[in-house]
């Protein structure tokens, strides 16, 4: 498989000798492309957000893989420790699986389609304000929201967040996704699991932040459509990746807080 290699240009200094340790085994061992339109596998180095620019830039077919330098690495499939024996896995010996992961496509204004990997935020100003906005779901209103803003997230984003305000976890490969409130001033209002087929339309009030994958897209005060893409994206696993064993290892579940407080 020829790979191009996508680099945290934040991480090049702090992590500038893991770094260099991990490209010169990739580059000894590897068919290394500087084009990636000529790449199968695009090789992220940095983090999750890393990882998902790199989804973002350049989502045209490829399979990605991530390489975890930074602090969280629940989407990453390496680590900087163990990186060159799981390079050696999968690139190597060819012991790996794929897992398709669904991604969010979007409309605004009679714009294009455009995607959003972790999720799609609609909320008020930097001053902290209660919006208005009015939740349709396969064109029928299913309720108003009043509060700071809704979320709807991917399976993928479900851990981001979504996390956060108490929505639920869903495996990433799992084809659905996540209606989610923030901070509603209600307490009739709960997260909903949405089917592969539904449709959410959202009418704003007034004027409101439109922010997808925690990038400020613009101020728009229309309605917008968002649904789950028919498409998906091939992340590479080693063999026997287990999503469940993350969730005590990255996000600390059940526990009850840390021994040393």
């Amino acid at each position: 498989m020829k790979v191009f290699l996508s680099i945290n240009p934040k991480k090049r200094n702090k992590h500038r000798k893991s770094i260099n340790r991990i490209r010169k085994w990739i580059d000894d061992n590897l068919n290394v492309v500087k084009d990636p339109d000529k790449a199968d596998v695009i090789i992220s180095m940095g983090g999750d957000g890393t990882l998902l620019y790199s989804i973002t830039k350049y989502m045209n077919g490829y399979k990605y893989f991530g390489i975890n330098l930074g602090h969280l690495g629940f989407l990453t499939s390496a680590v900087n420790t163990d990186c060159e024996t799981v390079l050696k896995k999968i690139f190597i010996d060819g012991d790996y699986e794929e897992e398709k992961i669904f991604y969010l496509k979007y409309s605004y204004k009679n714009k294009k389609i455009k995607s959003a990997i972790n999720d799609i935020v609609l909320k008020g100003g930097e001053i902290q304000e209660i919006i208005n906005l009015d939740i349709y779901v396969n064109n029928s209103k299913i309720y108003r929201h009043t509060g700071d803003g809704v979320i709807v997230s991917t399976p993928i984003g479900s851990t981001a967040y979504n996390l956060s305000i108490n929505g639920p976890i869903l495996h990433p490969s799992i084809k659905a996704f996540i209606l989610n409130n923030i901070a509603a001033h209600s307490l009739n209002i709960r997260p909903l699991v949405l089917h592969e087929n539904d449709s959410v339309l959202i009418k704003p009030l007034k004027e409101v932040s439109l922010i997808a994958d925690g990038n400020l897209i613009e101020r728009i005060n229309s309605e917008i459509e968002i649904s789950l893409s028919d498409k998906n994206i091939s992340i590479i696993r080693p063999r026997g990746w287990n999503f469940y064993e993350l969730l005590p290892q990255k996000l600390h579940w059940g526990k009850r807080g840390d021994p040393e407080c």
